[in-house]
């Protein structure tokens, strides 16, 4: 009995630690920097879709697409008569993740 409990404490501190070590490289300069860039590049992104989908006549673009520099990919599309944008992103890994914004009520 007593050798179950210091095996089951041994593993919760090994745990611990490995979450512990996890969260200090991820709080690094470094990582930080990585995650900042990272989301300016998406906000780039998000920007130039919605310039391209509200763009002036004839500078619209009714779909793009653009690769990540963790691999993924991200393409959108406006599908005709729907009124939506479909913003589609693939990661490495073959995730996919599918997101549908009505353009509707944005327009101008």
């Amino acid at each position: 009995e007593a050798k179950k409990k210091a095996d089951a404490d041994a593993e919760a501190k090994k745990k611990a630690d490995a979450k512990a070590l996890k969260d200090e490289i991820n709080g690094t300069a470094v990582a930080k920097f990585k995650a900042n860039l990272e989301a300016r590049f998406y906000t780039a992104l998000a920007k130039q879709i919605t310039d391209n989908v509200f763009g002036a006549d004839g500078l619209q673009q009714d779909s793009g697409t653009f690769t990540g520099t963790n691999g993924e990919t991200v393409a959108w599309t406006t599908p005709g008569g729907t009124g939506n944008v479909v913003v589609t992103v693939t990661e490495a890994d073959g995730t996919v993740t599918t997101i549908s914004v009505p353009t509707g009520d944005f327009e101008f």
